[in-house]
């Protein structure tokens, strides 16, 4: 389940309150189809990663706002908890949402975009691993699994900043002490680097 946002087309909508900015998208990946019985494989998914299987299954000109990402949801849980019956062949279905972002994470955990969802740990709270690991609900986070949704470019993000901040080993700076200045020189290093060696125009974590 994902969300975007696009530019509004010179074209009426003929529904009433219709409109085109917003755009929200539901999709499926199947992994294996199953013979329950036999336990016997009937088919599986040769590229779970390849958009060419990645099956939208609702478009819905919305926000992605909290109430429509709960009310689908709760829409897309009735759905998968119903069997499809025809000629005696029972169809069930094992579904996860474990491709969502964490905007959906915080939003069915009911935490906000400066807390993990799992833990509703702060960041300021992160360095207790004890009280963390008392904090977690795992029942109703645990469920989403470690999205592959944006993975690599979070931790490309993550990756540097941290190499920002190598020197000062400080994550909170300050011009004050003069850590701001320090870590600004280093990001400029970094990025400098990375676009020669890449020759991308435009560096991550900027």
């Amino acid at each position: 389940m994902d969300g975007s946002l696009q530019s509004t087309y010179k074209q009426t909508f003929e529904v009433e309150h219709g409109y085109d900015e917003s755009l929200l998208c539901i999709s499926l990946v199947p992994l294996h189809l199953k013979n329950e019985e036999s336990n016997e494989v009937l088919w599986k998914n040769p590229k779970p990663s390849s958009s060419r299987l990645c099956r939208p299954i609702k478009l819905l000109w919305k926000k992605e706002t909290i109430d429509t990402i709960k009310e689908q949801e709760k829409i897309i849980r009735e759905q998968i908890s119903n069997e499809f019956v025809s000629n005696n062949v029972i169809i069930k279905y094992n579904l996860q949402m474990t491709m969502v972002d964490g905007k959906v994470c915080n939003a069915l955990c009911d935490t906000s975009s400066l807390q993990c969802f799992i833990c509703h740990s702060k960041i300021s709270e992160m360095n207790d691993i004890k009280k963390m690991k008392e904090k977690c609900e795992v029942e109703n986070a645990f469920r989403f699994g470690l999205s592959p949704l944006y993975c690599r470019v979070i931790l490309m993000e993550c990756i540097l900043h941290i190499v920002y901040r190598i020197n000062i080993k400080k994550l909170k700076v300050s011009s004050k002490s003069g850590d701001k200045d320090e870590m600004e020189e280093q990001k400029k290093k970094i990025q400098k680097d990375y676009r020669e060696r890449t020759g991308l125009l435009k560096s991550f974590g900027s």
